[in-house]
C-alpha cells in the first residue's frame, strides 16, 4: 500500500513557497516520519494526517488541525494517601504531558490544544484535543511511563498526598471514582448520589 500525499498549496502560497520547490536529502535507515521531519524542516514545513491523507503544510496550519482522542490512563493515575485510601491523581499526569510535550501548544498558556480528565463508568480517561504529532508524542510518553512502572514490578500504588479541594482530583472507593472539579469549597458528592 502506498501513502497518499497531499500538499496544502494554500498554506504554502501564504508563506511564499512554490509547489515546485525541490527538496533533496540523502537519508538511509530512517522511518518515514523521521525522513519527512528532516526533509521538510529545510523549508520550515511539517506534515500531519488529515482525512487519512499525509498532508504537507506549514507548522502554523498544522497547529490549527486538532484531533480529539481518548486515552485510558487509569493504570497511571492510581495513588494512595498515607492512610491507604486510593485516589486518582489526574493533575500530576496532566502536568507531565503538558510540561514536556510542546508546552506552548496547550490552552493553559494560549495554545489551541486541550487536555481534560474524563472519569466515566469506572474508567479513568483523558480527552485530548491536539495535533496529530502531539498525539504521537503523548502516546510514546504514556507507553514509556507504563514500561518503567512495569519494570519496577510493584503492584502497590505510590503514596502521594491528596490535594485538599484542588481543581482536579478524585478518590476511589466502593462506589467508584469521585471527582471534585469545582475548586475549593465545592463539596464532592459520593458516586451515585446527586
Amino acid at each position: 500500500d502506498g501513502v497518499e500525499i497531499l500538499i496544502d498549496q494554500r498554506s504554502l502560497d501564504e508563506v511564499g513557497i512554490p509547489s515546485d520547490t525541490p527538496i533533496t536529502s540523502s537519508l538511509r535507515d530512517l522511518s518515514l516520519q523521521s525522513g519527512l521531519n528532516i526533509m521538510l524542516r529545510q523549508l520550515d514545513l511539517t506534515w500531519t494526517i488529515r482525512d487519512e491523507v499525509l498532508l504537507i503544510t506549514t507548522p502554523e496550519e498544522a497547529e490549527r488541525m486538532l484531533v480529539t482522542k481518548v486515552y485510558d490512563v487509569g493504570d497511571l493515575l492510581t495513588c494512595q494517601d498515607k492512610s491507604g485510601e486510593l485516589w486518582a491523581d489526574y493533575d500530576s499526569l496532566i502536568e507531565v504531558i503538558t510540561n514536556t510535550i510542546e508546552p506552548a501548544l496547550w490552552e493553559d498558556v494560549g495554545g489551541a490544544g486541550s487536555i481534560t480528565p474524563a472519569p466515566f463508568r469506572g474508567a479513568e480517561m483523558l480527552v485530548v484535543a491536539q495535533t496529530y504529532a502531539i498525539h504521537q508524542q503523548s502516546q510514546q510518553l504514556l507507553d514509556q511511563l507504563r514500561e518503567i512502572a512495569e519494570e519496577k514490578g510493584s503492584d502497590e500504588p505510590p503514596i502521594r498526598e491528596k490535594p485538599e479541594g484542588g481543581p482536579i482530583h478524585g478518590t476511589m472507593g466502593h462506589g467508584g471514582l469521585r471527582v471534585g472539579m469545582g475548586g475549593p469549597g465545592v463539596p464532592q458528592q459520593p458516586a451515585g448520589q446527586s
